[in-house]
């Protein structure tokens, strides 16, 4: 327990923004660029291969410490909810407390996909690192697609 106490107050001495957790751990959370906007651009037709959603996401480091980087394309992961083969990855770079790294994400037309889709967006789920809270590690967003080819 004192140990704790001494690196939160250690944190609170140390000026950290105030947006960031109390806990001395880096906390990745997921938002979107802009902040008010959907996340997501949807090309008016679909092209099999072709960039169909454009995703525009933020990951922030709202814990007290710099997160690791995570080199691997499985860091930020975006997969269909009911079809998690058609998904796209990113790496991630070290991000500094109370910062963030904006990332764009291409994802293609695939056949036959049209209608509403969700969309479930998730960092570092593979625990590379350890966070203050994992609450903030996944979001899902709905997106209504235009009609693609069956191909």
């Amino acid at each position: 327990m004192t140990g704790q106490l001494t690196a939160i107050a250690l944190a609170l001495l140390l000026d950290y923004p105030s947006q960031t957790t109390s806990g001395v751990l880096p906390d990745l959370s997921i938002g979107f660029n802009p902040p008010e906007g959907p996340g997501y651009v949807v090309a008016p037709d679909c092209v099999i291969g072709k960039p169909l959603i454009t995703f525009l996401l933020v990951v922030t480091n709202v814990g007290s410490l710099n997160s690791q980087p995570i080199p691997v394309a499985s860091a930020l992961t975006i997969a269909d909810v009911d079809d998690p083969w058609w998904s796209i990855g990113s790496p991630l770079g070290a991000i500094a407390a109370g910062h963030n790294q904006a990332l764009t994400l291409r994802l293609p037309g695939e056949p036959g996909m049209h209608g509403t889709h969700d969309f479930r967006i998730s960092i570092n789920t593979t625990g590379w690192f350890e966070e203050y809270s994992l609450s903030n590690n996944t979001t899902t967003v709905s997106i209504k697609l235009p009609p693609c080819p069956k191909g």
